[in-house]
């Protein structure tokens, strides 16, 4: 169940960036490129200092244009792993039954 997003909510900076898992220096770069509306610092009071703080409406307008960006269609898949069928024995022939061959000493 959904809550109402109120016009009023906003996250910090580490908040963000601990939702898209990504750094908070990326997040403040997001807010200076104009990629996050609404941005608004609160300042410092205090011990505490000045806070950055992102609108919740301008971070899920954010994810939801980010989220509808489709894969290009013309990908190529990726190719298969080649398997030689000599597995994990291939650089000890002495050890590989294909490459057994008979001792001298059962003559």
């Amino acid at each position: 169940m959904h809550r109402k997003v109120d016009d009023k909510q906003a996250l910090s900076v580490g908040q963000v960036a601990k939702r898209w898992g990504i750094g908070r220096d990326r997040v403040r770069q997001l807010v200076d490129g104009g990629h996050l509306p609404g941005a608004f610092c609160i300042p410092s009071a205090g011990k505490y200092g000045e806070t950055l703080k992102i609108p919740l409406t301008s971070i899920m307008a954010a994810e939801e244009r980010w989220q509808t960006i489709a894969p290009p269609v013309d990908a190529a898949p990726l190719p298969k792993p080649r398997r030689t069928g000599d597995g994990h024995l291939r650089h000890f022939p002495e050890f590989n039954p294909e490459h057994v061959s008979e001792s001298p000493a059962s003559e």
